[in-house]
Parts: C-alpha cells; structure tokens; sequence
C-alpha cells in the first residue's frame, strides 16, 4: 500500500541522512521498502494528531516530517542493530527518539486553530477567576 498524506512527503533520503554512521546502503540492502513504509506509516499516525494528515508548507509541517525521520531512524537503530544500544541515555537509537519526542513537544507548542490545523475541543465547564493572593 502506498503511503499517503504527510507520510508521503517523508523520503528515504531524510532518514538516511540521520544514519550516516551506517553503511550508505543500509536502507536499500537491510530494509525492505515494505517495512520502511510500515514504519513511516506508523509513526506517521502518532504525528497526524499535532498537524492533520496534510497541513500546509510551514514550519509545522517541516517540524513534524522530520519527527518522523528522527523516530524512523530510531526504531531502525533499536532493529537491526540492538546489540549496539547502550543502557541509559548514551545510545544512537535513544538519542533520536530524544530528538523525536523534542519535536513532537514543540508541535504542541503551535497555535491549534488557523488553516492545516485540527481545531481541539474548547474547554469542559467553567471555573471562577482565582482568589488574590494575600501576603502578609
């Protein structure tokens, strides 16, 4: 199946930029298309809810297609080379799941309503202006 939406916008080029460690032909020879597409796939699923399945050219958009580089990058790390993962947070594949769960928090950062953006449910109930605050 083909990959859609902002899935589709995620190159292989991209993630193998974050792998240069490896060997330049890692996703061509050790990864199958199939499976690479299952991951972006997948990842791309966790990303959609911060910017739609198509947002517009933008900072958003630019942000979250790298998320799912960075989070690709990692789940190829923690597979095929397990044996290489330190303990902690010293590992290649910890360290980009870092740089992943970053951009996600910065995504939560982008206003939630104007075009490309999924407007969230408004606040439930109402609650009174807080009391001031008396110092003595």
């Amino acid at each position: 199946m083909a990959l859609t939406g902002l899935a589709a916008h995620v190159t292989k080029e991209s993630i193998a930029k974050l792998l240069l460690g490896r060997s330049p032909d890692l996703l061509d020879e050790d990864v199958p298309e199939d499976r690479l597409d299952e991951w972006v796939r997948g990842v791309a699923a966790k990303v959609v809810p911060y910017v739609g399945t198509n947002p517009p050219e933008g900072a958003p958009r630019d942000i979250a297609l790298d998320a799912i580089a960075y989070e690709v990058a990692s789940e190829i790390e923690y597979s095929l080379f397990p044996e290489q993962q330190e303990q902690g947070n010293i590992g290649r594949g910890y360290h980009l799941h870092q740089k992943y769960l970053e951009m996600l928090a910065q995504l939560g950062t982008f206003p939630t309503e104007g075009p490309g953006v999924i407007p969230g449910p408004g606040p439930v109930g109402s609650f009174p202006p807080p009391e001031p605050e008396i110092c003595w």
